[in-house]
């Protein structure tokens, strides 16, 4: 652990992930405060605060840190996932949408993302987005049977032809190819 007499950054940063872990919200707040007051400008400090505030149920308090976070660290995937996840609590879909979009270019092998993603498009009311975005999760899951009814789902939203509808293709062409695989090595 961090012994309370180590004041380095590191050893408050890993006090401050260990409280938010416990869960002991106020001894984290408390932690990451005092890391914001030395460097106002770390974005990894802001996201953090943003986390701790999430994992606590504060979802609406969590983004304007996660927003700050995110000004500081523009293009950074793993901050923008956790805004667009915070804002999917709050209600923000569409904003949600937009910088969950951005953290999957970023990073587009991040289940959390895709789960988040089809999640808003869900409930926005976009069946056919959602089912794409819940067939990528469940292929990086290895869930082959669920994406190939993910990209069913999707499938029948899009025009034949159109990007989306390509897309649902593929999810299930990957999908088909897991289980050809687990077949062949006897799973």
């Amino acid at each position: 652990g961090f012994p309370a007499s180590d004041g380095s950054l590191a050893a408050r940063y890993g006090r401050a992930v260990a409280h938010m872990r416990l869960p002991d919200t106020e001894s984290a707040l408390a932690e990451i405060d005092s890391l914001i007051a030395e460097r106002p400008d770390d974005p990894y400090f802001a996201e953090l605060k943003g986390q701790i505030l999430f994992e606590s149920g504060r979802f609406a308090d969590s983004l304007p840190h996660y927003d700050r976070a995110a000004r500081l660290a523009p293009g950074d995937a793993l901050i923008l996932a956790g805004l667009g996840r915070a804002q999917v609590e709050a209600g923000l879909l569409r904003e949600a949408v937009e910088n969950l979009r951005a953290a999957r270019r970023g990073d587009p092998d991040n289940p959390t993302t895709w789960r988040t993603l089809a999640a808003a498009w869900r409930g926005l009311g976009d069946e056919g987005r959602s089912a794409l975005a819940a067939g990528e999760h469940a292929l990086l899951m290895g869930r082959a049977e669920n994406a190939l009814r993910h990209a069913g789902r999707a499938e029948r939203h899009f025009p034949e032809g159109s990007p989306e509808w390509l897309q649902a293709q593929d999810i299930a062409n990957q999908a088909e190819n897991i289980r050809r695989m687990r077949k062949r090595a006897g799973g």
